[in-house]
């Protein structure tokens, strides 16, 4: 059951991704404020249902995982704003890499060989979508890994979320998917609502400050929603699955949003965008069937 979560986890993700990139006019603040804002809207009224544990065993990870989160976050945004999304985003699939170690540390998770196996198709397939030619698959992009800002800002966010998906993990295990979704999303919200009045109070009203449309607050109620469904199914995964086992998967949505990239931003499609793509097939397959 968690592969299929994962999956849903993974396409809320890459719908959150796609709207984002629509959202060009606006600065990431704003984006991050309203969009969290919007998501605290949607999951206040589970208020009933949710009971959080006043214990440290919660309330430990669940902090340090949404302080991780907000930078993640903001920087996540910054990178797709500024840079083809099919050209950064690939090397989130990093994340399980790094989860290997951190859960393998703060939990004591292992994973089997072919599990790990499995990691490695997802993060080449990955890496490759974003490749040139045949010498540049090989090299995983080579320089440009180190070169590029926006690449460098979501390998940072890859390693982030490492950390913080394993806390996840034990505060989800420490509650419930629900409460501890809740928990979090409120959190956030307030945190970003209070940044973005403090930043709008300090810095001077310009006659050129971009207002908010009507159709990019419904675009950020959108992205709000992405973020809520992405979270409550990674979570209830989680609650079954290793962590970089779950994470691997979820990395499909690099797949997803790199076909949207091709269809609805015309992007280019290479061969090994194809390639690319049926490794991270067969590595989430080969994860879910022998691992």
């Amino acid at each position: 059951m968690w592969l299929e979560l994962s999956l849903l986890s993974a396409c809320s993700k890459s719908a959150g991704q796609i709207l984002t990139k629509r959202l060009h006019r606006l600065d990431t603040l704003t984006i991050a404020a309203f969009s969290h804002c919007f998501a605290a809207a949607v999951v206040f009224p589970f208020i009933l249902s949710v009971d959080i544990p006043p214990t440290g065993e919660f309330l430990i990870p669940a902090t340090l995982s949404i302080f991780l989160s907000i930078i993640a976050v903001v920087l996540l945004i910054r990178s797709i704003r500024r840079s083809d999304i099919s050209h950064s985003l690939p090397y989130l699939s990093l994340t399980p890499v790094f989860t290997v170690l951190v859960a393998f540390v703060l939990r004591g998770e292992v994973i089997s060989p072919t599990s790990l196996l499995g990691i490695f198709l997802v993060v080449i397939g990955a890496l490759g979508i974003d490749a040139k030619s045949l010498g540049d698959f090989a090299r995983f992009g080579g320089r440009r890994a180190f070169t590029d800002t926006g690449i460098l800002s979501v390998i940072f966010v890859a390693l982030i979320y490492s950390v913080s998906s394993v806390l996840d993990k034990s505060a989800t295990l420490a509650s419930d998917p629900l409460t501890y979704v809740w928990f979090s999303l409120e959190t956030r919200g307030v945190v970003f609502l209070t940044v973005y009045l403090l930043f709008k109070t300090i810095r001077k009203r310009s006659a050129t400050e971009k207002k908010v449309t009507r159709t990019e607050l419904l675009l950020l109620f959108l992205i709000g929603s992405c973020y809520f469904l992405e979270a409550i199914f990674q979570m209830h995964a989680l609650m079954t699955g290793n962590v970089a086992e779950v994470l691997a998967v979820k990395r499909l949505s690099i797949l997803m949003t790199s076909a949207a990239g091709f269809w609805l931003y015309r992007e280019v499609l290479t061969s090994f965008r194809v390639l690319g793509s049926v490794f991270m097939v067969a590595g989430a397959l080969l994860i879910y069937t022998f691992g």
